[in-house]
């Protein structure tokens, strides 16, 4: 196993990103968005609705997620963001 996947977050994980108010929860890693040929470490949902339209796919950085929902995961925003 690499040492990438080992930092990589888990299928599942609920995610409070930076610039946005509803969670989000991860349901993919390494995705290249279509329209910007970019790649992200993420892709996911808005939570808990989940996936509704290819419009309310989320594709972000691990570097965007202020906050980790799980109970595994603790991280939470710094009040300055």
């Amino acid at each position: 196993m690499s040492e990438e996947s080992l930092t990589l977050l888990p299928i599942g994980t609920v995610v409070k990103l930076i610039k946005s108010e509803k969670p989000i929860m991860i349901y993919g890693r390494n995705q290249r968005q279509k329209r910007t040929n970019v790649t992200y470490d993420y892709i996911g949902v808005p939570y808990p609705e989940g996936n509704l339209t290819e419009d309310f796919n989320v594709c972000f950085l691990l570097q965007s997620c202020c906050a980790y929902l799980n109970d595994k995961y603790e991280k939470i925003c710094d009040e300055a963001q």
